[in-house]
């Protein structure tokens, strides 16, 4: 089984790299893309620790990269052919996908409410208080749109909203120079929303911004 672990540029850099089976990470071209892959026996199971051994694979490849689309974990393929089917089908799309990632990082934000009483609405079970709670959810959400999602935004090459239940939880893609400014902004909308707790993560290669990738194996 071939598994996929990020696709870059033909001119990419892959590491000296142990995948998460222990084997070697390897680049392979397809047209005017490459993939980092690694040929293991069977499709890895989701523990802790081969996720975790995944996500180091991607975070070195995007330190030797300018430019890298993470794959999702356990992404594999059964052979070579169905592998460059895959990527030949998505070729265009991942060709504009790496000058939007070039040079960036995701940072992701997440924002819940203080409000004890908002938690207390969202219990409500009959048909009109679920009407009521889906009402008031909506509107809070573009509360927090306003004040969190908004100035972010024009701080970053690009964002996307993300599932979120409570709260509101969205992606960042921003240039690795600005990361800083963007972080300091996310703190001072902290100080100045009390009512708000936000939250912030470290710097990541930009998973929310890459194409899906398919598998089978």
């Amino acid at each position: 089984m071939i598994l996929v672990y990020a696709v870059f540029e033909e001119s990419g850099v892959v590491p000296v790299l142990a995948g998460v089976g222990g084997e070697t990470v390897e680049s392979r071209a397809v047209g005017a893309l490459a993939v980092a892959t690694g040929t293991v026996r069977s499709a890895p199971e989701p523990t802790e620790e081969s996720v975790l051994a995944h996500a180091s694979v991607v975070d070195a490849l995007a330190a030797a990269n300018d430019a890298v689309l993470p794959v999702r974990f356990g992404t594999g393929f059964a052979d070579d052919r169905a592998l460059v089917t895959e990527l030949e089908a998505q070729a265009e799309r991942l060709r504009d996908l790496l000058p939007l990632v070039r040079g960036c990082a995701e940072i992701g934000v997440v924002v819940t409410t203080r409000d004890p009483e908002a938690v207390t609405r969202r219990s409500a079970s009959t048909g009109s208080e679920y009407l009521h709670r889906r009402l008031a959810a909506q509107r809070e959400e573009d509360r927090v749109a306003a004040a969190v999602h908004e100035p972010l935004t024009r701080l970053a090459r690009a964002a996307a909203r993300l599932n979120a239940t409570p709260g509101f939880r969205a992606a960042y893609l921003v240039e690795r120079p600005a990361v800083a400014r963007f972080r300091d902004a996310v703190h001072e909308l902290a100080r100045r929303r009390p009512e708000l707790a936000i939250t912030s993560t470290k710097p990541l290669p930009p998973y929310s911004f890459a194409s899906r990738v398919g598998g089978r194996a």
